[in-house]
């Protein structure tokens, strides 16, 4: 009898725990992850996720075509999701993964063909006003990061031929940025450009 009872319980339990947190800093925030792409579908990747953010080893990214950012991690060109091909990534997770085995995620941003972690791209939505110093901006990113722009940087809006520059830059721009050995973004690309 108690069996019975006990059962439910824990139905309820999982249901309500059945998407969590990937492990970001604010509820909002994505997390980066990085791995390899073993698998790829027709809605999805499955990769192996060798960061210690969220859940490790073989995990499937949902594509969402109308909110998931599809990017080639050295020319940052945009993807489709028949382009992608087995290798390195780096994903920008959303707040909530199923509890399934594997986990799934729908992803805000994927890199692919990116050979090393350390020098893929970041993705960043700025927190507040960039402020501009010395021939450089300073942007600050929702997850606490900061970045710096030089004037020399180059900046392109994703998908369109508009033309943007550093000014274009603003508190909650979503933007692809590329950083040299010195920590210095060298490509900035806008995703909201308009």
């Amino acid at each position: 009898m108690k069996l019975k009872r006990v059962i439910p319980v824990l139905g309820l339990a999982m249901a309500l725990t059945a998407a969590t947190a990937c492990g970001s800093k604010a509820e909002d925030t994505a997390v980066r992850i990085y791995g390899e792409i073993e698998e790829i579908s027709e809605e999805d990747i499955i990769v192996d996720n060798q960061s210690d953010m969220s859940s490790q080893g073989e995990m499937i990214l949902t594509i969402d075509p109308e909110n998931t950012v599809l990017v080639d991690g050295e020319s940052g060109l945009p993807l489709e999701l028949s382009d992608v091909e087995k290798g390195g990534f780096v994903a920008y997770l959303g707040p909530a993964m199923t509890l399934s085995l594997p986990p799934q995620c729908t992803p805000e941003v994927v890199f692919t063909n990116v050979s090393e972690k350390e020098a893929a791209p970041y993705y960043a939505v700025i927190a507040r006003k960039p402020v501009a110093k010395d021939g450089c901006l300073k942007v600050v990113a929702e997850d606490g990061e900061s970045y710096v722009i030089p004037d020399t940087a180059e900046i392109k809006p994703f998908r369109t031929r508009n033309i943007v520059r550093a000014e274009d830059i603003k508190k909650g721009s979503r933007c692809l940025i590329w950083l040299n050995e010195q920590k210095e973004a060298v490509r900035v690309v806008l995703l909201d450009a308009e």
